[in-house]
């Protein structure tokens, strides 16, 4: 009744540990599955209270079964709602992301393992929750990239990245330095004029949608250069590249980087 005072959950733990543990996980969701094994996982939570106001400290680390480490340690207080981690990562596959980058982009990974380390701050006592990353680095190693028609690559020996801060509410980030080495980029001008790494900012399309794209664009193309003959017997085509790095607020370093460029264009065939 109205009357009736409901009584708290009090459960108190002075420690647990899980020690040695394997866990076999599958998500469906992607068009292909993705299957996740953790192995050796050790969790141990300290002083955990539901009803005690005072921050609960916790341990996580695993290994992956398709390689790499993972391993998470901090503090979270239920009663405030926070928590922070200092996540530390090593070796892992970047291969395992391709299933969910299938419909965003025609790139696919081949290759590479990603390092990190980064101080991450959860924030779920107001909608959105907040999470927020400072101060961390994230590592690349011999990452590989292509696409499933097999045009256009791009290989990298090692890459550094300095993470200053990254709000996931605000969809912001903020970099401090990207340095990188071995850097290789290989490029085509198709005969039609795109460039075969352009298509990698789109979402992979079926063989028919592709030749239908291709006669579109193709056609705007012809309109364009009857259009541009009739003013000017003379038109030539030149590419403009502009990057201006401080307005993203980080310093970019080089070494060792090599680009194989091809224009099989019709208009300047290799």
């Amino acid at each position: 009744g109205a009357g009736v005072t409901v009584t708290p959950l009090d459960l108190s733990i002075k420690r647990l540990a899980l020690n040695d543990g394997d866990i076999a996980l599958e998500d469906r969701a992607p068009a292909r599955p993705v299957a996740l094994g953790l192995n050796h996982l050790t969790v141990s939570v300290d002083d955990f209270s539901t009803l005690a106001k005072r921050p609960v400290h916790y341990a996580v680390r695993t290994a992956l079964a398709q390689g790499g480490t993972l391993a998470a340690n901090g503090a979270f207080d239920l009663d405030a709602k926070t928590a922070d981690a200092k996540l530390a990562a090593e070796a892992l596959p970047l291969a395992l992301a391709q299933p969910y980058l299938a419909d965003a982009t025609a790139a696919q990974i081949s290759a590479g393992t990603l390092g990190a380390n980064l101080p991450v701050k959860v924030d779920w006592s107001k909608a959105p929750v907040n999470v927020r990353v400072s101060d961390g680095d994230l590592t690349l190693k011999s990452l590989k990239l292509a696409s499933s028609s097999g045009s256009g690559d791009v290989a990298l020996g090692d890459a550094r990245i300095g993470v200053k801060q990254i709000d996931l509410a605000g969809r912001k980030a903020e970099l401090s330095s990207v340095e990188t080495t071995g850097l290789v980029v290989k490029a085509t001008r198709l005969k039609d004029g795109r460039i075969d790494l352009a298509a990698w900012a789109q979402a992979p399309q079926t063989a028919q949608a592709r030749a239908d794209a291709r006669a579109v664009d193709r056609a705007q193309r012809q309109a364009a250069a009857r259009k541009s003959h009739s003013s000017t017997a003379t038109h030539k085509r030149f590419w403009r590249i502009a990057a201006d790095t401080h307005a993203f607020g980080f310093f970019v370093s080089s070494d060792s980087a090599v680009s194989q460029w091809r224009d099989a264009s019709d208009s300047r065939p290799a």
